[in-house]
């Protein structure tokens, strides 16, 4: 449990550091071409990220005791049904429409059946039921 807390509290202070960058970013005009400014901020992104998802990562294997597999299956397919959903309303704005070609249309609607089919799989698994 005492993991569980520490990285609750380290992701915490990590999360504050990373948006100050991120939101001076977003506010910098001047900066927003350069593509050392643009790694700059993905890397903050993606790492923010990461400092989130650990805590959560380790809340569910201590939840999750000894169905850990079904529980990580679970959050995987939650993770699937969300990107896929956000992915597929992206594609589908009037802004966007025409960018991609139907053969990532066809695999983002797949992924959202797919994932529903992932979180459904992890919680049997979660369960114990066979």
């Amino acid at each position: 449990m005492a993991a569980v807390v520490a990285s609750v509290l380290l992701g915490a202070g990590y999360t504050s550091i990373a948006s100050i960058g991120i939101r001076v970013y977003n506010e910098c005009e001047e900066i927003k071409d350069s593509d050392k400014w643009k790694n700059a901020h993905m890397l903050l992104s993606n790492s923010m990220v990461m400092g989130l998802m650990i805590p959560i990562v380790l809340l569910t294997q201590y939840l999750a005791g000894d169905n850990i597999t079904g529980a990580i299956t679970l959050l995987y397919g939650l993770m699937g049904i969300v990107g896929s959903s956000v992915a597929y309303i992206i594609m589908k704005n009037k802004q966007c429409k025409g960018i991609s070609n139907t053969s990532e249309d066809n695999f983002v609607l797949a992924s959202i059946l797919i994932s529903l089919l992932v979180m459904i799989g992890g919680g049997v698994l979660a369960s114990g039921k066979k």
